[in-house]
């Protein structure tokens, strides 16, 4: 399955995310708390490196270990191809992200 994906809502859609990151970043500053940053690779590459990471998140979000067993999901990645795979106009929203403000949005890729 491939989608056609539009530029300018993808834009705008990607500039309301940034607004509110922002925005929920700046929330979490104010209540005394810092943003935990989870590389995603981390969570992924190694069961071992997965676990500390899971024991992390779970204590900085204030969950008890115990009700981790409650968190799983059997949900998993379905489209497991490339962007440049699934986008048939891939090429024409590479431009458009790396002309939109000098590219800012292409690490989101």
């Amino acid at each position: 399955m491939t989608y056609n994906v539009d530029g300018k809502r993808l834009i705008d859609f990607l500039h309301t995310a940034e607004v509110n990151d922002e925005k929920a970043s700046s929330m979490l500053k104010q209540l005394g708390r810092s943003v935990l940053e989870v590389p995603y690779a981390d969570l992924v590459a190694d069961p071992a490196v997965a676990e500390e990471w899971w024991n992390t998140i779970l204590e900085f979000l204030g969950i008890s270990r115990d009700d981790y067993p409650l968190l799983q999901s059997e949900w998993r990645r379905q489209i497991i191809k490339g962007h440049n795979e699934t986008i048939r106009n891939y090429e024409q929203i590479m431009k458009i992200l790396k002309e939109y403000e000098g590219g800012k949005f292409m690490p989101l890729l």
